[in-house]
């Protein structure tokens, strides 16, 4: 069954349980309705024991409704918004996706980002990324930018979940529901840390809710005066309001970030059950199991640490449990204790999720591209993709192409005429480069790749402010990429039409000094160019090998095949397309 079939049957059965949940919500309004006019004509016009045994009966009712129509609203709000993530996923299939607003990802200067189209409106992260917590999208992105160090880990993930697409998007609704305030998207190293050291807290919090209940003891058994009970109470309140502004503070800073907290321990309900539910559990998860199984215990105290101070900013029950608990005092030093405990374990157990995000990532993007395949990656310096495609060209309109450098060739030079696919092919062997090394499948049938770091200039810019020509500009970031080669690193290049600041005598002269330059350091790559003359340098070292794209003129229009060829390409059109715009004369 097709991914586009698969999402198709996944809509139609959550919008059956939509339908179901909106039936579900109908009446359990009218039942609390009901419940709850019954409750008041009992109170009115009933008597007696009978009043009472009815009240309790409706009341109980009601506040019974309460939880299962909260519950069953977040239901409705979760099917919508399956059915929303899931109707993304078919634009996708259709070579369309939401604008991810990942310009805070770019970086002033990086080996490839820009050249690769990685952060921008249809960039490579919006086809990739379904991490919906800051963190989450923060790690998608370092994973494009800089690789990842345990890539079979990241590839067992990605198996494991590449079958379970449904409970995927169930785990990223739920963390979406979870994300309603701002707070919610911060990372938890920064999460309040409270400095309530006095010593004299201790003995306030302890002493004076014993000693109201001692005193309310007595008065109730007639033992001292209403005015001795009067005299403690306004005690607790000078109390409480010694450090009312302190703790109110404390509490809407905490409770800021009950959403995120709520839609952590969803997160981690719903791991438990889907790693749990068959018997046997894959080794390489055992250990992520257990750390998910510990910090579901924080979780848990927090939340209810959270709902305690949530009591309190109910006036009627905050004012009752403050006179007579000293509840500010009790819920701070419970939120102190667990700080001092858990503080940094909630950081280390808020990138489990983190790193399942990134996994959910790869399980949809290989289910989307099903032809898709993980990249063997070995120690020597050959490479070779098979039917490799650039993700951004509609699987019906792409042209699979094969590459292969053999050990000992090192630099490819492709020529081609204008349009012909030599700029398209060097960005689909560049993001086959990004996404193996950040732990995803990469489009084409199979690749090997030595362990290799990518760097490119493919699009250097002038910059006026910097009084900077186009020509500098270029020949900075090549110094950028040849500082890299000579440091030692193991290089991956592509370089299209480099030099093009200058006159035609120059750039050719000066493209082949460069490529005798990096091809005696560690470095392997492609160079794109429209100079035939470069080619000849094939001729004078056998580390150089040719590839040409080609173009066609039948009936006076022009025909693109996109198929890399071995050799020189000896067709050029810019005459022919200037004529056919009506640029020149024929």
């Amino acid at each position: 069954m097709t991914a586009n079939n698969i999402y198709h049957k996944e809509i139609q059965r959550l919008s059956q349980l939509l339908d179901l949940a909106k039936n579900t919500q109908k009446k359990l309004i009218l039942g609390r309705l009901t419940s709850f006019i019954l409750l008041v004509l009992s109170a009115y016009f009933l008597e007696g024991n009978t009043q009472w045994v009815f009240i309790f009966l409706f009341g109980g009712s009601f506040l019974y409704l309460i939880p299962k129509s909260i519950n069953n609203r977040f239901d409705l709000k979760d099917f919508h918004l399956q059915i929303e993530l899931i109707q993304h996923e078919l634009m996708v299939l259709e070579g369309q996706w939401k604008d991810q607003h990942d310009l805070e990802f770019l970086s002033d200067v990086h080996p490839y980002e820009r050249d690769l189209d990685l952060f921008g409106k249809k960039s490579v992260f919006g086809l990739v990324n379904r991490a919906c917590t800051k963190m989450g999208r923060a790690r998608v992105a370092q994973a494009l930018k800089e690789g990842i160090s345990n890539i079979a880990l990241q590839r067992q993930a990605i198996f494991f979940l590449q079958d379970k697409i449904g409970w995927c998007f169930q785990f990223l609704s739920h963390t979406q529901l979870g994300l309603m305030e701002e707070k919610d998207q911060e990372n938890f190293r920064s999460f309040v840390q409270p400095n309530l050291t006095e010593s004299w807290r201790k003995w306030v919090r302890m002493i004076l809710p014993s000693l109201f209940f001692v005193v309310l003891t007595c008065y109730l058994l007639d033992y001292v005066s209403a005015s001795i009970l009067s005299l403690m109470i306004f005690i607790n309140v000078i109390a409480i309001g010694v450090r009312q502004k302190q703790h109110t503070a404390l509490f809407s800073e905490v409770g800021a970030y009950y959403g995120r907290i709520r839609s952590m321990k969803k997160q981690i309900h719903l791991l438990q059950y889907e790693l749990t539910k068959n018997q046997s559990v894959p080794a390489w998860l055992e250990a992520n199991l257990k750390d998910i199984n510990l910090f579901e215990q924080q979780v848990i105290l927090l939340e209810k640490i959270m709902r305690r101070m949530d009591y309190r900013m109910n006036l009627l029950v905050g004012t009752v449990l403050n006179l007579t608990l000293l509840w500010d005092y009790q819920v701070a030093h419970q939120f102190q204790c667990w700080s001092e405990q858990h503080h940094d374990d909630l950081a280390k157990g808020e990138q489990l999720l983190v790193e399942w995000e990134l996994w959910i990532s790869g399980a949809l993007f290989q289910h989307n591209f099903s032809t898709a395949t993980f990249a063997d990656f070995h120690d020597g310096a050959e490479i070779k993709i098979t039917d490799l495609r650039h993700p951004f060209v509609h699987f019906t309109k792409s042209v699979p192409n094969d590459f292969r450098l053999s050990q000992t060739q090192k630099i490819a030079i492709i020529t081609g005429p204008n349009m012909a696919g030599k700029s398209t092919f060097l960005r689909g062997v560049g993001i086959t480069f990004v996404l193996a090394n950040a732990g995803f499948p990469v489009l084409a049938s199979s690749a090997f790749i030595p362990k290799m770091r990518l760097y490119s200039s493919m699009r250097t810019q002038d910059d006026v402010n910097q009084e900077s020509s186009y020509f500098h500009a270029e020949l900075n970031r090549l110094r950028y990429i040849v500082d890299a080669m000579e440091s030692g690193e193991l290089v991956f290049f592509l370089m299209d039409e480099i030099l093009k600041g200058t006159n035609s005598k120059d750039k050719e002269e000066g493209s082949k000094l460069l490529l005798k330059k990096i091809i005696e350091l560690n470095t392997k790559g492609i160079l794109a160019t429209h100079d035939l003359k470069v080619c000849e340098i094939v001729h004078e070292d056998s580390r150089f090998v040719n590839h040409y794209f080609d173009s066609t003129i039948e009936k006076n229009e022009l025909f693109f095949d996109y198929k890399i060829r071995p050799g020189v390409c000896q067709n050029m059109n810019a005459s022919f397309l200037l004529q056919k715009m009506r640029l020149v004369k024929n």
